[in-house]
C-alpha cells in the first residue's frame, strides 16, 4: 500500500538519464526495459520500514527505459542512488520518425492516464478466484468497462473506466497492483493509453 506521492531525482549523462532515489529504502521497480515513461509517470515504490512511497518522474523528464545491469526487481538503495535509466527524448524522437509503429506509441505516450483508487480497501483484478481478469495489459476498453473491484467491509466496488467527452476507449498499459492487494485512497492501479 502506497502513502504518499514522491518526485525523484534525476542527473543527466551522455544521452541518458538517471532516475535518483529520493531517500534511503529498499527500491521496488514497476517498470521494465523498453516501457516508455512520460513526465510525470509512476516508476516504483521505496519501502523505508514498512512506509511505502510511490515514486514518480519530475515533471520535465521522459524517455524509454533501458534494460537493468543486474535484472532485480527489489533492491536496498540509498540517497541518490541510481534506480533508473531513461533513454533522452532525442534519441526517442529520431526512432519514431523512422518507425510509424513507435510513432503510434508515442501518441498514445502522449495522452495516457492513470486510474487511482477511489477509496482504501482490498483490489481485485478478477470477480471470483476462479475467473480469469477483468482486464490485462492490452485490453482495449469502453466506456463503462469494469477494469477491477475493491473491497471494503465486505462489499464489493466496481472500478469503472468512465471516459468523457474527450475519450470513449482506451487501452490498458499496464495493470500496477497485484490480485488481493491491500490499496489506499490515491494509489494508482491502472495505466491506460486513450485515443
Amino acid at each position: 500500500m502506497i502513502k504518499k506521492r514522491v518526485e525523484a531525482f534525476y542527473k543527466e549523462e551522455k544521452g541518458s538519464i538517471n532516475i535518483l532515489s529520493p531517500g534511503i529504502g529498499i527500491f521496488e521497480t514497476k517498470v521494465r526495459g523498453g516501457d516508455i515513461l512520460s513526465p510525470g509517470s509512476y516508476f516504483g515504490n521505496l519501502n523505508l520500514m514498512g512506509s511505502i512511497s510511490g515514486l514518480y518522474l519530475p515533471d520535465n523528464i521522459s524517455g524509454i527505459v533501458e534494460p537493468g545491469e543486474n535484472n532485480l526487481l527489489v533492491f536496498p538503495v540509498g540517497y541518490k542512488t541510481p534506480v533508473l535509466s531513461l533513454k533522452s527524448e532525442r534519441k526517442k524522437t529520431e526512432r519514431v520518425q523512422s518507425n510509424k509503429t513507435s510513432q503510434k506509441s508515442d501518441k498514445s505516450r502522449k495522452s495516457e492516464i492513470i486510474i487511482t483508487a477511489f477509496t482504501t480497501g482490498i483490489f481485485y483484478t478478477k470477480p471470483s478466484p476462479e475467473s480469469p481478469p477483468f482486464i490485462s495489459s492490452g485490453s482495449v476498453i469502453h466506456k463503462g468497462s469494469v477494469l477491477g473491484l475493491i473491497e471494503v467491509m465486505k462489499s464489493f466496488n466496481q472500478i469503472i473506466f468512465t471516459g468523457d467527452e474527450k475519450y470513449e476507449k482506451g487501452k490498458v498499459l499496464k495493470v500496477l497492483e497485484e490480485d488481493s492487494s491491500e490499496v489506499r485512497q490515491g494509489d494508482p492501479l491502472f495505466i491506460i493509453s486513450v485515443d
